[in-house]
């Protein structure tokens, strides 16, 4: 009996355990102006990122992150510190080198600042997504030494 005690124990801690891995990812969504392209972030051991357009899956998770020389590995067990959001809407943007002299641009935008002294922008737009490392080393200078972007596209993506 007692024996069988101890393997309910030791079942119903790794249960508990298995279950608050899960509860240690935390999920964030932006949407386009639209409201036609969702952004979802998934922050756990990495940063993965997912799109969708019109309910339809167009980019699986795919993880991000950059390797900056004698500093870290931004994304790597991310800590998550806080998030801000705004909107823009129709800010003009000259554009000397384009067909248009000028654009008219609107997005949706989230900043998640992470321990580490550097953020992720993320924005969303009518058109498609973007995001962009921000950094506040104390460094002059920092050298990029890789970025990892590996983009999983749905298998019927032709």
């Amino acid at each position: 009996m007692n024996l069988f005690m101890n393997k309910k124990i030791v079942i119903f801690c790794l249960l508990v355990l298995y279950s608050s891995a899960g509860w240690s990812q935390k999920v964030l969504q932006l949407q386009s102006p639209d409201k036609r392209t969702t952004l979802q972030v998934t922050i756990g051991d990495e940063i993965t990122l997912s799109i969708s357009q019109d309910k339809v899956t167009v980019l699986e998770p795919s993880a991000i992150g950059m390797s900056i020389r004698d500093i870290s590995i931004l994304g790597e067990h991310p800590k998550l510190i806080k998030t801000t959001t705004r909107s823009v809407v129709g800010n003009i943007i000259q554009t000397p080198v384009y067909k248009k002299s000028e654009i008219k641009e609107s997005y949706n935008e989230l900043c998640a600042h992470f321990k580490g002294r550097y953020s992720i922008l993320f924005r969303c737009y009518d058109q498609g997504v973007a995001y962009r490392f921000v950094t506040k080393f104390k460094a002059d200078k920092i050298f990029v030494e890789s970025e990892k972007a590996m983009y999983c596209f749905p298998s019927q993506t032709k």
